[in-house]
């Protein structure tokens, strides 16, 4: 009795089918279909499926399986499916990059797709802790200026977390890197959530002009990250109350899949 949307996302990833898994007996093919549709039963029940543009749970372990957006599974630019480019690393843990040639493209501009270009969202679950050896960014894109910025660096080499819509801020985070970071601006007032414990971030109402760059995961124009990722999305911004939830939501799905850090 799986959710529709679930189940058109398990068909169209082929997790249903064993025989595809590359996760070396990390969960089974019935712990990956249950736990997609624990998120997809969460995520309606939460009040945020709508809310939220693209979906990459990245379960199977496989380039083709960690392509699906879960809103929308179709092999298409226009379904927001990621290509991948460079190297990258997948397995049952989700994906990760190289530091220097390894990304994927969503095909999702802000300002066009999310509609209301001074507000967004994004949530990065990182498998990888510790401080990045270079300034490098997880995800994000940028507009038209470096200040017109849609963005997540988890941890700098300065110790930094550098995190905004519209524009950016930075902070000292007491967290090693890992776990859950949602990144999300519902109005004017940008939040930060790590594991579910809440940062006031930037306030800035300024247009986000991102008319010609996607969002991209594992880079930001010339940076290049080497984090893993278990689980990323793209939303058009969440009250705290569905912030705070969705982050509960998300280390769950992680724990069905015995990959929580």
């Amino acid at each position: 009795d799986f959710d529709k949307d679930a189940e058109n996302f398990i068909y169209a990833s082929g997790i249903n089918n064993p025989a595809n898994l590359n996760v070396d007996g990390l969960y089974t093919s019935e712990q990956a279909m249950y736990a997609v549709n624990y998120l997809v039963s969460g995520l309606k029940a939460i009040g945020v499926w709508d809310k939220i543009k693209a979906i990459y749970p990245f379960v199977g372990g496989t380039a083709d399986m960690h392509k699906w957006n879960l809103k929308d599974p179709r092999d298409l630019d226009a379904a927001f499916r990621i290509v991948w480019n460079g190297t990258i690393t997948h397995n049952g843990y989700g994906v990760k990059g190289d530091g220097s040639t390894g990304s994927g493209n969503t095909y999702l501009i802000p300002a066009t797709h999310i509609g209301n270009v001074s507000r967004g969202g994004m949530c990065f679950y990182s498998g990888t802790s510790g401080y990045d050896s270079a300034f490098r960014s997880d995800c994000g894109t940028i507009g038209d200026g470096s200040s017109n910025t849609f963005r997540l660096t988890i941890k700098r080499p300065d110790g930094q977390t550098l995190a905004g819509v519209n524009s950016h801020a930075s902070a000292t985070i007491v967290n090693d890197g890992s776990g859950c970071w949602l990144l999300t601006k519902p109005s004017t007032q940008g939040y930060l959530f790590v594991n579910g414990l809440q940062y006031n971030w930037n306030s800035s109402s300024a247009t986000f002009n991102s008319t010609l760059y996607p969002v991209t995961i594992l880079r930001v124009q010339s940076e290049y990250s080497q984090r893993q990722c278990r689980y990323f999305h793209i939303d058009e911004g969440l009250s705290i109350t569905e912030s705070q939830g969705l982050s509960k939501l998300i280390i769950s799905y992680q724990g069905i899949l015995n990959r929580k850090v």
